[in-house]
C-alpha cells in the first residue's frame, strides 16, 4: 500500500489515527527503505520489489504539510528534474537507511541484481545531490532485512539482517561520521534478527522484536 497514516499520541488512551491525503505517484514496493529526516516534514522511501517481484531503484519523498509525494528518481531508474547532481544507486529491497542530523540519507546493503551488497550510499536531502562518502575501517557484512540507525549525533549503526549464504548476520557495524570510518563490533550474547524495527533509546539502541524473526 502506499496510504500514510498518522498516529496521535495522548496521554489517555486510545490513541487515535487517521489516514493522510497522499496525490501523486507514491513509492509502492514492498522491502523498501524508510527514513525521516530531522525537519519530521518528509518521508523518504528508497527502493523495494514490485508486484512483478522486480526491485526498485525508485526515490520518492512524502511532504506531510503538502499531503503528497514527489518522485526524485522514478521506476525506469531515470533521474528527474528535482536532482541537482545524478543519484544512481541502482534497484535494490532488503536495504535500510537512516538520516542524520544534517539531514544526509545513509543507505547501507540491500538485494540487488548482483546479489546482496555491502554498498554505503548517501543523499542530501536538502540539495537533492548524491554524497560519495570515502569511509575508511572494516565495512559491515553485506546483508539485507536490517536495520540502520542513527545515534548520539555520532553514529550509523548497521544491524541484523541475512547474508548472501541465507545465514543471520551476527555483527554491528558503527560508522563513526566524525571519522567517516566503519567500525565493526559483535553483541554478548549474540542475536540475530530480521524484519525488525530498531530504534534510539538513550545511549543504546533497543530492537523492537515484536515483528522480528528471531533466526538463533
Amino acid at each position: 500500500t502506499t496510504e500514510i497514516y498518522t498516529l496521535s499520541l495522548h496521554d489517555a488512551l486510545p490513541i487515535s489515527h487517521s489516514v493522510l491525503r497522499a496525490d501523486g505517484a507514491g513509492a509502492e514496493g514492498a522491502g523498501s527503505a524508510r527514513s525521516v529526516p530531522p525537519s519530521a516534514g518528509e518521508i523518504w522511501v528508497y527502493g523495494g520489489i514490485s508486484e512483478e517481484d522486480k526491485a526498485l531503484p525508485s526515490v520518492s519523498r512524502y511532504l506531510v504539510d503538502e499531503q503528497r509525494w514527489d518522485t526524485i528518481v522514478d521506476d525506469d531508474d531515470e533521474d528527474l528534474s528535482l536532482l541537482a547532481d545524478p543519484y544512481q544507486p541502482g534497484a535494490r529491497s532488503g536495504a535500510a537507511m537512516a538520516c542524520d542530523g544534517e539531514g544526509k540519507l545513509w543507505v547501507f546493503g540491500g538485494q540487488t541484481s548482483d546479489g546482496i551488497t555491502d554498498e554505503t550510499h548517501c543523499l542530501e536531502t536538502t540539495a537533492l545531490k548524491r554524497i560519495t562518502p570515502s569511509l575508511a575501517g572494516e565495512t559491515p557484512v553485506a546483508r539485507k532485512g536490517h536495520t540502520v540507525t542513527y545515534m548520539l549525533e555520532r553514529f550509523v549503526v548497521v544491524f541484523g539482517g541475512v547474508g548472501g549464504d541465507g545465514a543471520p548476520v551476527t555483527d554491528v557495524g558503527l560508522l563513526d561520521l566524525s571519522t567517516q570510518t566503519w567500525h565493526r563490533r559483535r553483541c554478548s550474547p549474540t542475536i540475530s534478527r530480521t524484519g525488525h524495527v530498531a530504534g534510539l533509546d538513550r545511549k543504546s539502541t533497543r530492537l523492537n522484536s515484536s515483528h522480528s524473526q528471531d533466526l538463533v
